[in-house]
């Protein structure tokens, strides 16, 4: 079986049809409602994003601390998230998701909760988002001062996204061409694409709206050097993408290699 995708914009009724089905996939996904959105981070989270943030270390030529974090309870996940910003000095604060919930596997992720809390510690690699749902969430990013992201590291980030931007973070990792061709076995490049079209789309519906979120794209991760050529390649395509949809604000990621020169040169190319 093939998929075909287009760089075309979606339409509004294909993005609210697709994230009906997406959150039907797991009870919180009720939790989830765009207009809702919208208004949440305006009234709540409003300038308090990634966007902003950047934009003012780029006019007071700051450098950004952004450490990731995630584990499995709600409480400690707000008092790590609490600790990297009042002790450990961090600009931006970033949730991780926890494999279970990459590979759409909610039920190991509720057992490992419940597991967590009975042995005193976490025994997931994340913050399960969508086994928390959005108030919970919420809870999380409204008990720190910095902005809040989401990183899924996954070519099926929509649901957890979704999970997330309702809870009130405002940017998130992702890229159809790294993830799938280096985390990604048996997904298409194509399936890949067309994920990450759902998210650009619900970004750039709110961008549209007046909500500051944005996301970054990786290039190639990998655990070997990539060709800087391949690199700016993805890159490139990552943003070309995300404006199709709409995307207003992107921050592009790249792999250091082993010379400096070659870094530098690829990241103005880019």
């Amino acid at each position: 079986e093939t998929m075909e995708v287009h760089n075309i914009k979606w339409e509004e009724q294909y993005l609210r049809d697709y994230l009906g089905k997406l959150l039907a996939l797991y009870p919180t996904g009720g939790e989830v409602d765009l207009d809702e959105m919208v208004e949440y981070h305006t009234r709540v989270i409003g300038p308090r994003s990634f966007p902003e943030a950047y934009r003012r270390a780029k006019r007071e030529g700051k450098i950004l601390l952004q450490p990731r974090f995630g584990v499995a309870t709600l409480e400690e996940q707000i008092k790590g998230m609490r600790y990297l910003q009042d002790t450990g000095g961090a600009d931006l604060l970033t949730m991780s998701c926890d494999t279970y919930t990459r590979r759409l596997e909610f039920q190991k992720a509720e057992k490992a909760i419940q597991a967590s809390i009975e042995k005193g510690r976490s025994l997931l690699n994340g913050f399960p988002a969508v086994i928390h749902g959005v108030k919970a969430t919420r809870r999380v990013v409204e008990a720190v001062e910095r902005p809040v992201g989401g990183r899924g590291a996954t070519g099926s980030p929509q649901l957890y996204n979704a999970i997330m931007l309702a809870g009130g973070a405002t940017e998130f990792n992702g890229s159809a061409l790294a993830f799938c061709l280096n985390v990604e076995a048996r997904m298409t490049v194509a399936e890949a694409i067309h994920n990450s079209q759902f998210v650009d789309r619900l970004l750039g519906w709110l961008n549209e709206r007046g909500v500051q979120v944005a996301r970054e794209s990786s290039t190639i991760v990998s655990g070997t050097i990539v060709p800087p050529s391949v690199a700016v390649v993805c890159g490139v395509l990552e943003v070309v993408f995300a404006a199709e949809q709409g995307l207003r604000y992107h921050c592009v990621a790249y792999p250091l290699n082993s010379s400096i020169i070659q870094d530098m040169a690829a990241l103005r190319v880019m």
